[in-house]
């Protein structure tokens, strides 16, 4: 890390927390051979470079065989990184949500290549946008070549996008603050191409309109508990949010 790097908290919702929970952290020392060349190395990434702080982690088999924490959960407070800092997920929380999809379509609530629209029918009759003029943020769309199902969505081919990721849904949710790509048209048809978006948000409404559940209800009671992930949370708890690292980014100077 830089001599003085000065780091500013970056506010952002996070979906949701882990901390390595599937393991409890009472272990003997750190048994993996050559741990003191990793400390080395990570303390040596953390001194050098922009990263705050780094937790890691090696398992074998049942067995954590190494932990190590190192540079600061908290850059402005001093806060020290820590085994057990709980962090945001961000889009980790996509293949957990998928995991809760297939439990329903294992148990037969819902089927793999059954159209969207079957239980969300604000998805029947989709279109695609042919034409968009960045101009005056104008478009022409057709109706989509076939029905969006469930396995578009898993799969990321759904035709949904991000904003980040694309011009054209940039300027359209640009022009209506607080809108989401899931308002306007496809980008593609479904199942024609691979596009990285919105479409596990689609999977976790999902999940909540065939479950009867709050998305979080639902991960927490039949995937958190029954693997022990006690720290693995969409909210977390007041007595453990003083665990939880705070996301940074690096200002110019």
């Amino acid at each position: 890390m830089p001599s003085t790097p000065r780091f500013v908290s970056l506010l952002r919702v996070a979906v949701a927390f882990v901390a390595f929970a599937v393991w409890p952290w009472t272990y003997a020392q750190n048994r993996l051979p050559g741990s003191a060349e990793i400390d080395a190395y990570l303390t040596s990434v953390v001194r050098d470079t922009r990263i705050p702080g780094i937790v890691a982690l090696v398992v074998d088999a049942d067995r954590v065989v190494y932990t190590g924490a190192f540079g600061r959960q908290n850059v402005a407070a001093g806060v020290p990184m820590a085994n057990d800092s709980i962090f945001r997920i961000a889009s980790m929380t996509k293949p957990v949500t998928s995991v809760a999809v297939m439990m329903l379509v294992q148990e037969g609530d819902i089927g793999l290549d059954a159209p969207v629209s079957d239980y969300l029918p604000a998805f029947a009759n989709e279109r695609v946008i042919e034409n968009f003029n960045p101009a005056d943020k104008s478009y022409t769309a057709r109706p989509a070549s076939t029905p969006m199902t469930v396995r578009h969505l898993l799969a990321h081919t759904s035709g949904l996008g991000y904003a980040f990721s694309s011009h054209t849904l940039a300027a359209l949710v640009g022009a209506e603050p607080g809108a989401s790509a899931t308002r306007f048209p496809l980008l593609h048809d479904p199942g024609a191409r691979w596009t990285y978006g919105e479409s596990t948000r689609v999977l976790g409404t999902l999940v909540e309109e065939v479950s009867g559940q709050p998305l979080e209800e639902f991960l927490s009671e039949r995937i958190f508990v029954p693997l022990g992930m006690s720290d693995t949370f969409y909210t977390v708890p007041a007595p453990k949010v003083g665990r939880v690292a705070t996301v940074h980014r690096t200002t110019p100077d």
